[in-house]
């Protein structure tokens, strides 16, 4: 399903995501995978490389490069001087914009296990929706650390949403089946490249860097130095 223009949208912990008429791509998937319950968390970045990888030709030419921020932004990032609107850091940021953010609801399935589900009916559904800021001028963005394709220089077809969607969709579609087909292991669905999840932690601008991360238990801080499906802490 996609929405010409938002004006209830929620983002994660409940925020609102608001987007003027053809501003913006948002479009919703509704998803069943084949895959244990544990390994559904993974599809906010999935979906994020998918949106990195059709950004990669928006941007051709231009002083950016697009990036995956975990656990669900698409960034870009500034590879040279000359780069509209990369003057300054914000904190959390630094010199990289968000262009795009992925949400993913689960609707449990009634009776579901922890296994991989037999059928697609009786897989939970997931409902995976995508934003990416396409035609907003700089001035309409609502935080500092927002970029649009518009205000990076994109054009041509990159400044149509729906020619956007029709680079994002069979994109999402080949990585979905490749995971899918591994049984919801990246390191086990192999790629033109290597593996999914090579190519997860190629395109993850957070690896490397310091986080915190905010848990109803309190907050934890430390260098983010992989991708997994659990972290390890101090206490197990």
């Amino acid at each position: 399903m996609r929405a010409l223009a938002q004006t209830a949208g929620r983002g994660r912990s409940g925020r609102d995501w608001v987007t003027p008429p053809t501003g913006a791509l948002t479009v919703s998937f509704v998803l069943r995978p084949l895959v244990p319950a544990s390994r559904l968390g993974w599809l906010p970045l999935l979906a994020g490389l998918a949106v990195r990888d059709a950004l990669v030709p928006a941007l051709e030419g231009l002083p950016w490069r697009a990036r995956t921020k975990w656990p669900n932004d698409v960034v870009v990032e500034p590879t040279g001087e000359g780069a509209a609107g990369a003057d300054g850091e914000v904190p959390g940021w630094g010199r990289a914009r968000k262009i795009a953010g992925i949400l993913a609801e689960l609707i449990p399935a009634p009776g579901g296990g922890a296994g991989a589900p037999a059928r697609r009916e009786e897989a939970p559904a997931v409902i995976l929706g995508i934003g990416v800021n396409v035609g907003q001028p700089p001035g309409v963005l609502p935080v500092p650390w927002a970029a649009s394709l518009r205000g990076l220089g994109a054009g041509g077809p990159w400044s149509d949403p729906g020619s956007l969607l029709g680079a994002i969709a069979p994109r999402l579609l080949r990585i979905l089946g490749e995971w899918e087909a591994a049984g919801g292991d990246p390191d086990g669905a192999l790629t033109a490249t290597g593996t999914l999840g090579q190519d997860l932690r190629e395109a993850c601008a957070t690896l490397g860097a310091r986080v915190r991360v905010s848990a109803p238990d309190g907050d934890v801080s430390g260098t983010a130095v992989g991708l997994e499906p659990e972290l390890p802490t101090a206490a197990g």
